[in-house]
């Protein structure tokens, strides 16, 4: 292969290839105006947020904080925590607790689930409700939150909690 024959297939192909660069630029731009980048998504629940199609849910507590389990029962952590979730039921109730426990899931397929689970590990929370994860952008489970009656997160919890968060539950809990 000499110089004239790689001059020859590179001018061939100079066209396609600026075509193909225009394209993935125009790709970039359209990309970043019609999907907006994270940092102008819906950030997670956090301390201070509401959330408001929990208030239902919330109404049929005689509590006015709940500690509300956004769970899933594909997850194993979640799975792993009932123990804990059973022992936070236990404490609330031995100790005469000001606190509601419920259950909330992102579909009625996973509360079914839910359901069966907590009848096998004996679990019993005093409410089971449906909240679009994705909305309120619960991206991760388990995640525990203290809610007030307005919906108002008062303190989170996610994932899997190891001894000292797990405590900090307890302790938080029994300050309500």
């Amino acid at each position: 292969m000499n110089f004239t024959s790689i001059k020859t297939f590179f001018s061939k192909w100079e066209a396609p290839f600026h075509y193909l660069i225009i394209g993935v630029c125009l790709f970039f731009i359209v990309k970043n105006y019609a999907f907006p980048t994270s940092s102008n998504a819906t950030p997670m629940v956090d301390k201070g947020d509401t959330i408001e199609n929990l208030i239902p849910l919330l109404k049929t507590s005689k509590f006015e904080n709940n500690l509300v389990l956004a769970i899933s029962p594909t997850c194993t952590f979640c799975e792993q925590s009932m123990s804990f979730y059973k022992e936070l039921v236990g404490l609330r109730n031995s100790e005469k607790l000001n606190v509601g426990i419920m259950s909330i899931n992102s579909s009625e397929k996973a509360k079914q689930e839910e359901m069966r689970l907590f009848n096998e590990n004996e679990l019993k929370v005093d409410a089971m409700g449906l909240l679009n994860f994705k909305k309120y952008n619960i991206m991760g489970v388990p995640s525990l939150m203290v809610v007030n009656s307005k919906g108002n997160v008062e303190a989170i919890w996610r994932g899997y909690l190891n001894p000292e968060r797990a405590q900090d539950v307890k302790d938080f809990i029994r300050k309500l």
